[in-house]
């Protein structure tokens, strides 16, 4: 759709900047509901190949982040089941797991 997302780190939506029109607006939960606040939770994004779905990567966050540019909302997938932080983290404090990565 050509804009520009911000990943939250500590904000409770999504950034949305139009670039064409220079509007600045926030996604949100379809519900309408605020991430959880604070805490560095994700640390940057990357776009499917398809183009409607940008991920991103649990730094502090149990979850990685959905922002659905077509359906315009923010949701997250995955648990701490799943999304643990490293061996060296003792004990396990669910912290500093993922700083980016690569679409292949």
């Amino acid at each position: 759709n050509g804009c520009i997302y911000g990943i939250p780190h500590n904000q409770t939506a999504a950034l949305k900047i139009d670039p064409t029109t220079d509007h600045v607006s926030l996604v949100r939960q379809a519900n309408g509901a605020p991430l959880p606040q604070g805490n560095w939770k994700w640390h940057g994004g990357l776009c499917t190949k398809s183009k409607d779905k940008i991920l991103g990567f649990p730094n502090n966050s149990d979850s990685v982040l959905v922002i659905d540019v077509r359906q315009n909302c923010v949701y997250t997938i995955g648990d701490n089941s799943i999304l643990q932080s490293g061996r060296h983290r003792i004990p396990q404090d669910h912290r500093y797991k993922y700083l980016g990565g690569a679409l292949t």
